[in-house]
C-alpha cells in the first residue's frame, strides 16, 4: 500500500511539473498605449481607461520572464502583432515585468531585432531591469539593438519616435 501511495505521489509531481512548464511556455503579451491626457502607458482595453494609438509605434509588454520555454512563442506573438497595416516603424518592448532572461531568451531578442529590421522596423526596449541588462550585454544583443534603443520609460521612446517621425528620419 505504501509503494502505491509513493507511485501516485510521484506521478502527481511529474504531472504538476509538466503543467508548470507548459503554462510557462505560453506567450503572455499585452499591447500598451498612452492613456488619454497622461504620459503613462496602459494595456489596451483596460476597464475604465481610454488609450490612444501612436501612429507607427507598437508597444508590447511580455508579462513574464523570457526563457527557453517561452522564447519561441513570444517571438511569434510579437511578429504577429507587428504584422499590421500600416506596419510600425518602432516596436517597443516594455520589459517592466521581465525580471528573468536566459541565453535563449536573449538570442530570441537578437533574432527579433533582425526580423523587424528586415520589415523596416526598429526594435527598442524600455524599463530593462538591472539583472536583465548584463545578459543582453554578454549575449551581444545589446550591441545589435544599440544603447540608443534602450529607454528608461516607454514615454521616452514615444518622444524619440515622434521626433524622428517629425524629422522624416524614421
Amino acid at each position: 500500500l505504501t509503494f502505491e501511495a509513493l507511485e501516485g505521489l510521484l506521478i502527481a509531481v511529474i504531472v504538476s511539473l509538466l503543467a508548470l512548464v507548459w503554462r510557462a511556455s505560453q506567450a503572455r503579451l499585452e499591447e500598451l498605449q498612452p492613456r488619454q491626457g497622461r504620459v503613462d502607458f496602459t494595456p489596451v482595453g483596460a476597464p475604465g481607461v481610454t488609450t490612444r494609438p501612436v501612429p507607427g509605434m507598437l508597444v508590447l509588454r511580455p508579462d513574464e520572464g523570457i526563457f527557453f520555454a517561452n522564447a519561441g512563442a513570444l517571438h511569434e506573438a510579437i511578429l504577429a502583432a507587428a504584422a499590421t497595416e500600416p506596419a510600425p516603424q518602432l516596436v517597443l518592448l516594455d520589459m517592466e515585468m521581465t525580471y528573468d532572461l536566459d541565453a535563449p531568451g536573449a538570442e530570441m531578442l537578437g533574432e527579433l531585432h533582425a526580423a523587424l529590421r528586415q520589415r523596416g522596423a526598429r526594435l527598442a526596449l524600455a524599463r530593462v531591469h538591472a539583472d536583465v541588462e548584463p545578459v543582453l550585454a554578454r549575449s551581444g544583443v545589446l550591441d545589435e539593438i544599440g544603447q540608443a534603443n534602450l529607454y528608461p520609460r516607454a514615454f521616452d521612446a514615444l518622444v524619440d519616435h515622434l521626433a524622428l517621425a517629425g524629422s522624416g528620419a524614421e
